[in-house]
């Protein structure tokens, strides 16, 4: 009775159709807003379509799609249609005025111009965390279908390799919201060695960018390993590892 329990709990895993799957996950995830879904999975290709408010929504969507199991390839035919539609002037004072809110971002020097929805951010600030917290209070406005940023990260004193790890790690916390212990830096010689686990690929590809924007930083190697959890929707990891076998190649090296 217990093999044959054991058979049936396995079978229904098996029998999980990806399709309905992926549509409940879109559906229903927190960070996504899409009207007119549709999901069609053929032959291991998920074809998305319907309507998000921007950039960043689509490019979501695509990667829940690719974390799902008997889904090899994605086809994202989302169309960006902002909730809000604003005048480019009406919308730059929205910026402006989400820039304003943050007591963190009193110092810095960010450029706006915004045409036809799309934000273009130029500037300088102090750190890699005021570069993100710029760009994520940016995204808080309705209307804005993309951001481009060229943002400058400047630090005006030198810091010592224990300083520079510190600070590139208090960053990914404050940033990304990842587990202290669950991450650790060093750097050396102006290359910063990443290693430790992160719960999305996102996460773990912003936590390069971060690193490569913090000033003295010359390369990266990102070694982090992703741990997806149970409920995709989560950010804590689990046991299922993305890199389930040992990989042969070289860790990943990005250089300015």
């Amino acid at each position: 009775m217990a093999g044959n329990s054991v058979m049936s709990m396995e079978t229904q895993m098996f029998e999980v159709d990806p399709e309905q799957f992926l549509f409940k996950r879109l559906q229903e995830h927190g960070l996504l807003t899409i009207s007119g879904l549709s999901v069609r999975v053929r032959e291991g290709t998920a074809y998305i379509s319907g309507c998000v408010p921007n950039v960043r929504q689509k490019k979501l969507a695509t990667e829940l799609a690719r974390q799902t199991e008997g889904i090899c390839e994605v086809v994202n035919m989302l169309r960006i249609t902002p909730s809000v539609i604003l005048d480019d002037l009406s919308l730059e004072k929205s910026i402006h005025k989400a820039l304003s809110r943050n007591l963190r971002l009193t110092d810095c020097c960010v450029t706006v111009r915004v045409t036809n929805g799309q934000v273009y951010l130029s500037g300088f600030v102090g750190t890699a965390a005021e570069k993100n917290l710029a760009e994520r209070e940016i995204w808080t406005v309705p209307g804005i279908k993309d951001i481009i940023s060229d943002i400058q990260v400047l630090s005006e004193i030198p810091k010592s390799e224990v300083e520079i790890a510190e600070e590139i790690h208090q960053e990914l916390c404050e940033c990304l919201g990842l587990d202290v212990v669950a991450i650790k830096i060093d750097f050396q010689d102006g290359v910063v060695r990443m290693y430790g686990t992160v719960p999305t690929k996102y996460a773990k590809e912003a936590a390069e960018e971060i690193a490569m924007w913090t000033p003295q930083v010359r390369a990266v190697i990102n070694e982090l390993r992703v741990e997806y959890s149970e409920n995709p929707d989560k950010e804590r990891p689990a046991e299922l590892l993305d890199d389930a076998s040992p990989k042969e190649s070289l860790p990943n090296l990005a250089v300015f």
